[in-house]
């Protein structure tokens, strides 16, 4: 009996069970240096270079942060692992690291430096859990989480790096004398209803998507609002993936709930509770060195107007801004050079911020602009630059905060829309789009007038092309038009229209890796892709 409550005793102490699946894989340091790890909450079993074993506990879910055993992923990570059993820590050594956290406590240390955990560490059910992605992301591993599987897989930074393709077998594209217009997806274009009351009259938001990014795999990420929506959720964080995307619906990456809910402090320093009830997501930023997305939503309460989330790979708030300041949210900008520290802008006052997670915002810069700016952002050789598409300048922000105007946009016709990727903005008139450098040099990169249109709607998977008959399948929203019918009733889809006059509805469009434009056509509610690359 009592070899057996000292059994227990050493489980609960060392934060594993009576299995050692690992055992056998040589030294710390040389173990897990290149593994390849698969976990899923609530699974305890674990993947690791294809083989299967069994965890000592289940990764689970502690306030969106997943927890897992501590000397299981030390260990499988090549870490030399103690635990220090009268202060409840734990010391992990690998890597040129050391990163040392208690059961309980906010703070953890890597290498000597204090950083603030998203979750401390726990003991749960005898079983010592600490944070998976601090754990990894310290000893120098990658980490991703799909949100819809639940699955986590950690490798080294060396299998992340993208594979140069094979000379032999790449076939060169080249940017085609006249792009063709696919038609991806169905039932997302902006729809308005008018509402008249003693003769004034005042139109409504039902159906929108706005504010497209796109990330390294080239999935479109996306606002997504349905007036009709189920009350709680008439806003989603939408996704179509180019690949194998639904071309008839698309798929749910995020959903406000109560993960939104935040507790923050007011002037009197009170403390308040926001409820994702009350706040109206407005901007989406995709952080590709980082690979992670972030939101800036809105509230209508005096007392805090601005809440910045993370919302992939998990959710979790960033910051907040607890004043009346008035913001233009459309026209501002979110960006991150390492993933801590932000900075984000008041177009409305023509202010630039600079804020750490938990922290508060300083002002850093003033945009120097002669009309209220409309930014997009890049990051090039670890600096920022902001493309203000209504003053038609470039502006650099430098290590000190100040920002500093580099160049004038050499363009004639008032820029409707702007984006950004890699290293050159993007904008688009009412003729067409152009490539911006960070010279302002700009070149003509799609006429509309060149524009050639692929009928029917494309299916990724099959790189077929479905009918548009009105009345079957799920195309019962097509808009009719005997004008635009072909054979057999099919719908042609009219051509691609920018028409920036109304400053209500928007026109929203985002650039792929490929070079392709990924716009909505508010005119035949289409979700539609320009090919500017193939071979002719």
């Amino acid at each position: 009996m009592l070899i057996k409550k000292l059994l227990k005793l050493s489980l609960l102490v060392f934060g594993v069970s009576i299995s050692f699946p690992y055992q056998g894989h040589g030294s710390a340091e040389s173990a897990g240096t290149n593994r390849i790890i698969t976990l899923a909450i609530g699974n305890p079993q674990a993947d690791i270079d294809g083989q299967k074993t069994v965890m000592p506990a289940a990764p689970i879910l502690i306030k969106d942060t997943s927890m897992v055993p501590f000397r299981f992923l030390g260990e499988l990570l090549g870490a030399e692992v103690t635990w220090e059993n009268s202060t409840q820590t734990v010391i992990l050594k690998g890597n040129d690291r050391k990163v040392t956290l208690s059961v309980g406590q906010p703070e953890a240390n890597v290498n000597g430096v204090s950083t603030v955990l998203d979750q401390p560490a726990a003991i749960v059910n005898e079983t010592t859990l600490v944070p998976l992605r601090f754990i990894a992301e310290s000893l120098n591993r990658n980490v991703a989480y799909d949100n819809a599987s639940k699955v986590i897989t950690i490798v080294s930074k060396e299998e992340t790096k993208p594979v140069a393709p094979t000379p032999e077998k790449e076939i060169p594209k080249k940017k085609l004398e006249h792009p063709t217009v696919d038609n991806i997806s169905l039932k997302i274009g902006k729809i308005y209803k008018e509402e008249c009351y003693n003769f004034e009259c005042q139109n409504y938001k039902v159906r929108s998507v706005s504010s497209f990014v796109t990330d390294r795999e080239d999935s479109v990420y996306m606002i997504d609002f349905d007036g009709y929506r189920f009350i709680k959720e008439p806003y989603l964080i939408s996704k179509y993936n180019q690949k194998t995307g639904d071309n008839k619906k698309l798929e749910t990456v995020v959903s406000l709930s109560s993960k939104f809910d935040i507790v923050y402090k007011d002037k009197k320093n009170i403390e308040e509770k926001l409820s994702y009830k009350e706040i109206t997501p407005k901007k989406l930023f995709y952080d590709e060195k980082h690979e992670k997305l972030y939101l800036l939503a809105t509230s209508d309460k005096t007392d805090i107007k601005v809440i910045i989330y993370e919302i992939l790979p998990e959710v979790k708030l960033i910051t907040y801004n607890s004043d009346d300041t008035m913001y233009d949210e459309e026209n501002d900008i979110i960006t991150t050079l390492d993933g801590i520290h932000f900075t984000y802008s008041n177009t409305w006052w023509g202010s630039i911020y600079s804020v750490e997670a938990d922290k508060e915002r300083s002002l850093t810069g003033v945009i120097p602009t002669d009309k209220k700016p409309r930014l997009v952002s890049l990051i090039k050789d670890d600096t920022i630059y902001l493309l203000d598409s209504v003053n038609k300048t470039i502006h650099k922000l430098r290590n000190d905060g100040r920002i500093t105007e580099v160049a004038k946009v050499k363009m004639d016709e008032k820029i409707g829309a702007a984006a950004a990727k890699g290293k050159f903005f993007y904008a688009a008139d009412k003729n067409g789009f152009y490539k911006i450098d960070l010279n302002g040099d700009v070149e003509s990169y799609v006429k509309l007038s060149d524009l050639r249109y692929n009928g029917g709607l494309y299916e990724p998977k099959t790189k077929t092309y479905d009918r548009l008959v009105p009345g079957i399948i799920s195309f019962n929203d097509l808009p009719p038009s005997s004008e635009l019918e072909g054979h057999n009733g099919e719908v042609i889809v009219g051509p691609l229209e920018l028409n920036f006059i109304s400053e209500f509805i928007t026109i929203d469009f985002a650039v792929d890796s490929q070079g392709n434009i990924i716009i909505h056509d508010n005119e035949n509610k289409l979700l539609r892709r320009i090919n500017v690359y193939g071979h002719e």
